[in-house]
């Protein structure tokens, strides 16, 4: 094992021991594509993949890499096992098979943890009561917001009592002036009453009876009597004609050099495949010289085909193609001759369709499968595929 890839394999031991299956995941990705021979990097793969179908194509790829080893034979075992238990019902928990240690390194031992079901008694009951604990707050809420409101009304509905009670004198013949006393009535509960009128009288109140908290008018204009405001238009700027840029000389290629150029990083004679988008043809080079070419079909405009420089990270002489784990319509078995250079894009042979020259695919290369049979005894792991409009 090279240092490399033992910091690899501890990274992603680390990653699952996180409960960080994603980035275990991109960290094997990475693996596969710096050491596609290793098989214990397929082993990795197969037991953090999400299905057991997919668990099974990287299982493959390991048995053609390693077929008498009797951990790739026990991972074969396991992934089927899965197959079988997904189709009859899964279980909550999958357990994957045991980790040992080797002196060719270490097995992955990873529990893969499916989703609860609602039909779990343990997620109804804790649903119940969650639901329960809402609708009590809620209701707490509203009754809070109605005494509130009773209360305000209340408040509002009590009248002000005057401040002081005006005083009067009432004289009957000689004696001394009397004095009415304001007699105290208790009512049973307050009453919204009118305000009565001001009646002009030669009794003076020693205080007039006003409500609490009364809210004078401002006189805003006051301080501005006899200065009516001015209205002062404001002068539109003045339109500044843009000047026109000047134009540029147009660099334009001439037509008679004809010189091939190899993509960066590759060395002189190594074979390489170029895949044009707008002329729909891919040509297979070694060094500047074309020893293959052929039309495909790439992706359409509503599932492109990535462009870049991507090296081969994976091949399968045949794969059972599953888009509705993509979100697309289709599942195709056996497509020959498979060739992945960037996640799930590949270059593959085509039995279902002949219109190769048209864009055809949800973003994989199509070829005819003579040709996709050829290019993959031609090509290998870590072969550039160049691929530009």
């Amino acid at each position: 094992m090279t240092t490399d890839l033992a910091v690899a394999f501890n990274n992603v031991q680390e990653a699952v021991n996180a409960g960080q299956r994603d980035k275990a995941r991109e960290l094997l990705q990475a693996a596969a594509r710096n050491y596609p021979r290793d098989e214990r990097v397929w082993l990795w793969l197969a037991a953090l993949s999400k299905t057991p179908q997919e668990s099974l194509d990287y299982i493959a790829q390991a048995e053609l890499l390693a077929p008498n080893d009797e951990r790739v034979k026990k991972a074969r075992a396991w992934a089927n096992a899965q197959l079988v238990n997904e189709s009859e019902g899964d279980p909550s928990v999958v357990d994957s098979p045991a980790p040992k240690e080797t002196q060719s390194g270490p097995v992955p031992n990873v529990k893969v943890k499916r989703p609860a079901s609602m039909a779990d008694p343990r997620v109804f009951r804790y649903a119940v009561i969650l639901m329960i604990i809402v609708l009590i707050l809620v209701t707490t809420f509203v009754v809070y917001e109605i005494v509130r409101g009773t209360q305000r009304d209340r408040q509002d509905n009590i009248p002000v009592a005057s401040e002081a009670v005006s005083q009067t004198t009432v004289h009957t013949g000689s004696g001394p002036a009397l004095q009415e006393v304001p007699t105290e009535t208790q009512t049973s509960e307050p009453t919204q009453t009118a305000t009565p009128s001001p009646v002009h009288s030669d009794v003076n109140p020693t205080e007039i009876p006003r409500r609490a908290n009364m809210i004078r008018p401002k006189n805003i204009l006051s301080s501005l009597a006899g200065v009516p405001p001015t209205w002062t238009p404001t002068p539109r700027p003045t339109d500044t004609p843009t000047p026109s840029p000047t134009p540029y000389p147009t660099f334009v290629s001439d037509p008679s050099d004809t010189t091939e150029y190899l993509p960066l990083g590759l060395s002189l004679g190594e074979r390489w495949i170029d895949v044009n988008i707008t002329s729909q043809t891919l040509v297979a080079y070694e060094g500047n010289v074309p020893v293959f070419d052929s039309l495909v079909s790439t992706g359409t405009d509503s599932h492109p085909t990535v462009t870049g420089q991507f090296r081969i990270w994976l091949r399968l002489s045949r794969q059972d193609m599953d888009g509705y784990r993509l979100g697309y319509d289709y599942f195709l078995r056996n497509v020959p001759f498979v060739q992945y250079f960037y996640y799930d894009y590949s270059l593959h042979g085509t039995f279902w369709h002949s219109n190769f020259g048209n864009p055809m695919s949800h973003g994989c290369v199509n070829l005819p499968t003579p040709a996709a049979e050829w290019l993959f005894d031609w090509a290998e792991y870590g072969t550039l595929v160049n691929i530009h409009i």
